[in-house]
């Protein structure tokens, strides 16, 4: 099986989900030397629980429609600025 990449791969620092997964890698790489630190914060049965949420977020923003700076949106999208020329407009007052 060959996986290929999204055409915006070059640009998946943009992605937010992109963002928080290299979070979640930092949180898994530091562990050691950041839980002595933030022990009064999160005690150390609590920090499965952190990295989980993070993890949870990871996944609820792949979820979400995520646009690139400087493209246009999907159509249908929220970020979508220009109306559908099929949906009659209502005058705003």
């Amino acid at each position: 099986m060959r996986i290929r990449p999204i055409p915006e791969w070059r640009q998946c620092l943009h992605f937010d989900s992109v963002r928080v997964a290299l979070l979640l890698a930092l949180l898994s790489a530091i562990q050691a030397d950041v839980l002595p630190l933030v022990a009064p914060l999160f005690p150390p049965h609590a920090w499965p629980w952190v990295t989980g949420g993070v993890a949870l977020a990871i996944v609820l923003l792949r979820l979400r429609q995520q646009q690139l700076p400087g493209r246009p949106a999907a159509p249908g999208s929220p970020h979508d600025t220009h109306p559908d020329p099929e949906t009659p407009q209502t005058p705003s007052n």
